[in-house]
């Protein structure tokens, strides 16, 4: 989010597909499939993950914890999306889909400038904006947007 000031990582996850899928993002008609694990700002693993539907869990379907884990270049992904959101500021609250490739670089897959979506992102997180609401909640009254 890019707010009277510096850009603000609010929130990370990373997003897993269904067994057997080769992408991230397919739903099942029960809102499985694709799940999602909250991502610390050290880029370590939270201990659970949720699909679509806010049910948990606490392994992947081959048996892998999430607990603990590392993203690797966690700093170098941060990096890239705080200095591609800085050379667009007119854009306030971004997603951006980054993978990691062979030489475990980040890539930047895409950036949604609308609709983001949110409530898998809350589940893994909290509250997206928690401690701005207020500051985020009156820039949207000052556009006219609330």
């Amino acid at each position: 989010m890019f707010l009277n000031g510096p850009v603000i990582l609010l929130s990370a996850t990373l997003r897993c597909g269904s067994e057997g899928s080769i992408t991230d993002n397919y739903v099942t008609p029960d809102e499985k499939g694709m799940f999602g694990i909250g991502i610390t700002p050290e880029g370590i693993l939270k201990e659970t993950a949720y699909y679509m539907n806010g049910l948990s869990l606490s392994k992947a379907p081959n048996g892998q914890e999430f607990a603990s884990l590392r993203i690797p270049c966690f700093d170098k992904i941060t990096y890239m999306i705080i200095d591609v959101h800085r050379k667009m500021p007119f854009f306030t609250f971004w997603g951006f889909d980054v993978a990691i490739d062979e030489n475990i670089e980040p890539v930047l897959i895409e950036y949604n400038v609308k609709g983001t979506g949110n409530y898998l992102y809350q589940y893994t997180n909290g509250s997206t904006f928690s401690e701005y609401i207020e500051e985020f909640a009156a820039m949207l009254k000052d556009k006219g947007l609330i």
